[in-house]
């Protein structure tokens, strides 16, 4: 129900935006009338000023969404881009020739009526209808069906042993399966909590290469940083996050945490509306979908430290699952979460720097011992970026 309130509040917003603009005058007072302009018509004239302006396109929105009905000749004249149907994109069209964006085109077709005419309900475009359960979409883009029929019917192998969360860096769509399963977040939750304490160092005057002190406390059998620093040693902040971010060290992890603890990833998590909380404990309980609002943040972490935080992430030592399933050449910064026993998770989660970026964080509780289950990943994240790399977004 957001989601739905959500794309109703941005196409009033679109409307607003038109009919702010439409009232713009061009004219100033005591200037020399100009001679009326040669009565030729043009696609995208629909109150019949023999010219494509700010109001055309309001109109034509307005007829898109079934707000208003126009005459049958002037929804010819609608259809901008001239594929039989009057849609969003038709007054996005409008409203850039009315800017100048865009060349005037003539009206060459046969001559419509004056009988009213209305968007039939089946010309409005629909979101995917998914028939495997837990899996859900808004994307309403005809041209990239298939794609999502052959993802669903993958992830309809897995069953609720594999969930995800995708949606590009605007919020215009989203792809969720089984994303509010809960899983312990394993280590994926690492970036986000450096994350949220370089803001914090950042906001009060805490230096990177001010130096924190290692304890017996912090230590994890046969992690990295307790291997190269003794016992009592005062390590850099900056340092310490390295081997977080780029071995996955719980060592320094649990240093970063037992040093400044919970509430620095508690607070970010409320100020972005995620559901993930920390206690006592470094590894809390999460879904995708939550994840997902945290990898978002990163992606719009503008702050300081923003090319040392992208650059441990996307130079890490663990880019086998998500990273392998992406086009050799387009950016793509994750941290991967790893479990057993009774916390089994097998996680990765992800910033992609297609055209338009997208985030995808998939929590699993596949058997991490086995190769082949780094798979799924791969394929998950190669469909996923077709459907973003086709899907529109006029």
């Amino acid at each position: 129900m957001k989601r739905v309130l959500h794309s109703a509040f941005t196409l009033v917003l679109c409307l607003i935006l038109i009919s702010q603009i439409s009232v713009i005058s061009f004219a100033e007072e005591g200037t020399t009338s100009k001679p009326e302009p040669e009565k030729i018509i043009y696609y995208g004239d629909v109150n019949g000023n023999f010219r494509v302006d700010t109001l055309d396109a309001r109109r034509i929105l307005q007829f898109a969404l079934r707000i208003i009905c126009i005459t049958h000749h002037y929804s010819l004249l609608a259809d901008m881009n001239r594929d039989g149907k009057v849609k969003a994109v038709d007054a996005r069209l409008a409203l850039r020739t009315a800017m100048g964006l865009e060349e005037l085109v003539v009206y060459d077709g046969p001559v419509g009526t004056d009988e009213w005419v209305c968007v039939d309900v089946a010309d409005i475009a629909e979101p995917y209808t998914p028939t495997v359960a837990g899996f859900s979409t808004n994307i309403n883009d005809e041209s990239v069906f298939p794609i999502l029929k052959q993802l669903e019917q993958y992830c309809s192998y897995f069953g609720n042993t594999c969930t995800f969360y995708y949606t590009d860096v605007r919020e215009k769509y989203y792809i969720s399966y089984y994303s509010d399963r809960i899983y312990r977040t394993q280590c994926s939750i690492k970036a986000p909590y450096i994350k949220a304490l370089l803001v914090y160092l950042e906001e009060n005057d805490i230096s990177i290469d001010s130096t924190i002190q290692l304890k017996s406390s912090h230590c994890w059998s046969g992690h990295y940083l307790n291997s190269s620093y003794r016992l009592g040693s005062w390590i850099p902040i900056r340092t310490v996050m390295h081997y977080a971010l780029h071995y996955s060290c719980n060592t320094a992890y649990n240093c970063l945490f037992d040093t400044f603890g919970a509430d620095i990833l508690n607070k970010n998590s409320q100020r972005i509306g995620s559901n993930l909380r920390l206690g006592w404990y470094m590894f809390g309980e999460n879904n995708a979908y939550d994840m997902s609002k945290h990898y978002l943040d990163i992606y719009r972490y503008n702050g300081k430290y923003k090319d040392f935080l992208l650059y441990e992430m996307e130079h890490n030592e663990s880019r086998t699952r998500i990273p392998m399933g992406i086009p050799s050449g387009i950016r793509v910064i994750n941290k991967i979460g790893t479990g057993g026993g009774k916390t089994l998770g097998y996680h990765d989660c992800a910033v992609v720097y297609t055209q338009v970026p997208y985030v995808l964080t998939c929590y699993t509780s596949f058997n991490f011992t086995r190769g082949s289950d780094r798979i799924p990943f791969r394929n998950i994240a190669s469909y996923i970026t077709q459907i973003n790399q086709n899907v529109s977004y006029e």
